[in-house]
């Protein structure tokens, strides 16, 4: 018995910092976003681009939550919609380099003609209002993975 007591100040140390740190957690909802009729019509060539990888289509949609994810929790190294395209293009490239995502044609195009339409070419600091706006573009393009 006395074996146990000795990990109950672990126990009661790791208690306490889960119910520090579980507050500032974000989470992304990945299966009820829905894309506007006007996004679908767009997103139907980043479908149809992975119409013949399947298998990537699960690698990308991880991908765009994860980038979700990102710009929802950081305020720190994400501060512009500059800083946003280069993260989501370095973890694109890093992808491909590495082999866990195949390099498919026309994809990239589909992608970032998307993003634009949605985020715009210019490069604004981001508030709260564009931060949600480009996480919804995320998701976006994470539900069109999965048509």
């Amino acid at each position: 018995m006395s074996n146990l007591l000795r990990f109950i100040p672990l126990v009661l140390l790791l208690l306490y910092l889960a119910a520090k740190v579980a507050p500032h957690v974000q989470s992304v909802d990945t299966d009820e976003y829905e894309p506007t009729p006007s996004q679908k019509g767009q997103l139907e060539f980043v479908s149809n681009a992975l119409k013949d990888y399947p298998e990537a289509s699960e690698q990308f949609r991880g991908l765009y939550f994860g980038l979700a994810l990102v710009v929802g929790s950081d305020e720190v190294i994400l501060r512009t919609t500059e800083d946003v395209r280069k993260a989501h293009e370095n973890a694109g490239a890093l992808a491909v380099q590495a082999g866990e995502i195949p390099r498919i044609p026309g994809y990239a195009k589909a992608v970032n003609d998307f993003i634009i339409s949605e985020v715009g070419r210019d490069n604004v600091p981001l508030d709260t209002a564009k931060r949600k706006q480009i996480i919804d573009t995320f998701k976006a393009l994470a539900w069109a993975t999965n048509q």
